[in-house]
């Protein structure tokens, strides 16, 4: 912006300069990082340039540079009630003079005040009128001051200094603003949290990050019920060791969810090639390895038994049927969970196996180092066993999938049954236009086939 000579006097010329703005930012953007802003999905797949840790590495360039993570308010105001139902379930009070019910009275008057496409200013006497008594309390928590807003937040890769989503409101000029609605309505979720994990600092006996990576389980559950979609879940029996998260039979198909709450961390978005890798080892790899157990126990013995622990054991047989793998992660990993490019990840770490080295004396990167090769030595092997003898061994990986939460609910919303699930499921399996984006297919596909809605 120093760049830049315009006079911000008049809307036009705000305009105008902000475009110039965006112009000379794309262009540094072009000359500093080894990305493009359009998809080139062959490109990607066999970087030939890069070397694999390269090769993940630039795709989150590319989502931290030309990606801006959003979700719908309608997910993010059902995901957030059914936190705050969880937050009175278990018992919890709020200490700082507000409660979770004017807490979610808040937060559903911003969204449906709130604009996707500006910011909107709150007016400090209709916020007066929500009958909140703790009002600046609250809006205090849940609000950003423009003084630390993205403080020292220069160049794309500067993720860890970015704090405009962890709020959903900002203050500027002493007023308050709501964030365009999908881009500031996660917001709520992680103040929402922010305010339980610093009020039970220190307290070993909870740990609200544990419990929601459970609730999850229980919110995807919860609506499948709802749209009548039969499931099961449960450990395998003894001497096999492990568990299917949810399990979803329909009559062509079978489908293995595995659930992970851990999302690309700021590290990983700042291009720290360890975390990248690591990040996706504990969510992408970790989840679709527990699959691969899953499916290898049913084409080995026809079937496999599940104990819910609560005396009810499940048989799913295989029955000739494809087994869909599908990882499920809270937040979103951009580019990393396109099928084709989530293909290529698997294959590249079955072909050439990762070990990280550490020559430092930090204690806690020694640790997660490790970690990081013991967990690998530990699913690598189901990878394999899925490239060779799997559903999917003509065309290795070919049913695995990576959906963000949002992504899962959207799918299931549409379906009333289990086969009609596996349809809304598989309507972009054999299409791949390489634009990393999950809807933007979606809609493709739909207008291809006659239908645009």
């Amino acid at each position: 912006m120093a760049n830049i000579d315009a006079d911000g006097g008049s809307n036009s010329a705000a305009a105008e300069a902000f475009s110039k703005t965006l112009e000379l930012a794309t262009i540094f953007c072009f000359l500093k990082y080894p990305v493009q802003n359009f998809g080139n999905v062959w490109e990607d797949i066999f970087h030939r340039d890069r070397d694999t840790v390269e090769f993940f590495r630039d795709l989150v360039y590319k989502e931290s540079i030309f990606g801006l993570t959003q979700h719908s308010v309608w997910f993010t105001k059902m995901f957030c009630e059914r936190v705050l139902r969880y937050m009175h379930e278990s018992g919890r009070a709020l200490e700082n003079g507000y409660t979770f019910d004017e807490y979610e009275r808040l937060m559903s008057y911003v969204l449906s005040t709130a604009n996707t496409l500006k910011c909107v200013e709150l007016r400090k006497n209709k916020l007066k009128k929500l009958g909140i008594k703790a009002i600046d309390q609250l809006i205090e928590d849940v609000a950003t001051d423009d003084d630390v807003l993205n403080k020292g937040f220069r160049t794309p890769l500067d993720e860890e200094k970015e704090n405009a989503a962890n709020k959903p409101l900002i203050k500027a000029n002493g007023k308050i603003y709501a964030l365009p609605a999908t881009i500031g309505s996660w917001g709520w979720f992680e103040a929402l949290m922010t305010v339980v994990r610093n009020q039970e600092k220190g307290d070993k006996q909870k740990d609200i990050d544990k419990e929601v990576g459970k609730l999850i389980e229980d919110f995807i559950n919860e609506k499948l019920d709802e749209k009548g979609i039969s499931h099961c879940c449960g450990a395998y029996p003894p001497p096999e060791k492990g568990e299917a998260d949810l399990v979803v039979e329909a009559t062509k198909g079978i489908m293995l969810f595995e659930m992970k709450k851990k999302s690309l961390t700021r590290k990983a978005k700042s291009g720290d090639e360890f975390r990248i890798v690591s990040d996706l080892l504990g969510s992408l790899i970790d989840s679709q390895a527990q699959c691969f157990r899953t499916s290898q126990l049913m084409i080995e013995n026809g079937y496999v038994d599940l104990d819910d622990g609560n005396g009810n054991v499940a048989r799913v047989e295989k029955q000739e049927r494809t087994v869909e793998c599908i990882s499920v992660c809270l937040g979103t990993f951009g580019p990393l969970q396109d099928r084709m490019l989530i293909k290529s990840i698997m294959d590249e770490m079955c072909n050439k196996p990762l070990t990280a080295e550490y020559d430092g004396d930090d204690k806690q990167n020694i640790k997660d180092v490790k970690k990081f090769n013991k967990e690998m030595q530990k699913w690598i092997p189901y990878l394999n066993e899925e490239k060779s003898n799997g559903d999917s061994k003509k065309n290795p990986f070919f049913n695995s999938w990576f959906l963000d939460l949002e992504q899962l609910i959207l799918i299931v919303q549409e379906s009333n049954s289990n086969d009609e699930l596996l349809a809304r499921l598989k309507e972009t399996k054999y299409v791949s236009g390489g634009s990393y984006d999950f809807y933007r297919e979606r809609r493709t596909v739909r207008m291809i086939n006659g239908n645009k809605t």
